[in-house]
């Protein structure tokens, strides 16, 4: 699947909850109407107007903007291989502010979207010497007498010395 596949079907999928949140107002607007006619006589007060039921600046503009994320929500998965299919990619539109705020209260995106902290140079410091410290530790000096030779020192880690004392100093 191309990306513009992605884009059209994310598109698709973002205008959807618009759609639905339309026909909710609709149903409102519907039901308000209804009551309106069964309870008031004929010619004493209007009926309610859609406009009362739906704002139309804002709801039109969260609509167009769930379509834009929506698109790029797909093209973002479908670009990367996440998602494949015009199911998913509809899906994905459909959800897109939600796996969006999901995505980036993840760690590592928000790691890579921020880019790495400026460290003090107390950190820097403190993070070389457990570095230091944590290389030191691993070495040991032992002390190997090969048979019929004289006696050598040498610096091996720590694991290869334990095995050395265990096995008489052949370190097999």
């Amino acid at each position: 699947m191309n990306l513009w596949a992605f884009a059209g079907l994310g598109a698709a999928g973002g205008l959807i909850p618009g759609l639905i949140d339309f026909y909710n107002h609709v149903a409102a607007w519907r039901i308000a109407r209804r009551r309106h006619r069964g309870g008031v006589a004929v010619g004493e007060e209007s009926p309610p107007s859609f406009r009362d039921h739906y704002d139309i600046g804002p709801d039109s503009l969260a609509a167009a903007t769930h379509v834009v994320l929506g698109t790029l929500a797909a093209l973002l998965f479908g670009g990367t291989g996440q998602i494949q299919g015009a199911y998913a990619a509809i899906v994905v539109g459909a959800s897109a502010p939600i796996l969006l705020t999901q995505l980036g209260r993840l760690e590592a995106v928000s790691a890579a979207v921020a880019g790495p902290e400026p460290m003090a140079p107390v950190q820097q410091l403190a993070q070389s010497s457990a570095i230091s410290a944590l290389h030191d530790s691993q070495q040991t000096t032992a002390t190997v007498t090969p048979p019929n030779t004289s006696t050598v020192a040498a610096t091996v880690p720590s694991a290869q010395a334990g095995r050395m004392r265990q096995t008489g100093g052949n370190g097999r």
